[in-house]
């Protein structure tokens, strides 16, 4: 067993606790995010892991995704994510705002390998 002091422990990556560390990253205090510890049970971070079936759509606005409402110009918003990863203009020409599940379950993969 390894003992580290640490002066954010955040267990669960869900939404709540990865929008948390990247407050935490963007802040400005490197101390805090040296001190910063997000654990997850599991080895890859899925989103409602057992409802990411390829046509269902999350209910909620991309723009409410762990960082823009905070900080429009992070580089971990969704938007940021879908550029990155080649897939910003097909989005964008679906004509909605609910992104599929497993588009922001990907997302969330994406912030977390990026913190």
């Amino acid at each position: 067993m390894t003992v580290r002091e640490v002066g954010v422990l955040a267990i669960g990556a869900g939404p709540a606790n990865l929008a948390l560390a990247v407050a935490i990253e963007e802040s400005g205090s490197p101390e805090l995010a040296a001190g910063t510890l997000l654990l997850e049970q599991s080895p890859d971070i899925k989103w409602q892991r057992d409802l990411l079936m390829p046509w269902a759509r999350s209910q909620v606005s991309f723009l409410k995704d762990l960082v823009t409402l905070r900080n429009p110009s992070s580089r971990f918003t969704f938007l940021n994510f879908l550029h990155e990863q080649g897939r910003l203009d097909e989005f964008v020409n679906l004509g909605t705002f609910h992104p599929y599940r497993w588009e922001f379950s990907d997302y969330l993969q994406w912030v977390a390998t990026s913190l």
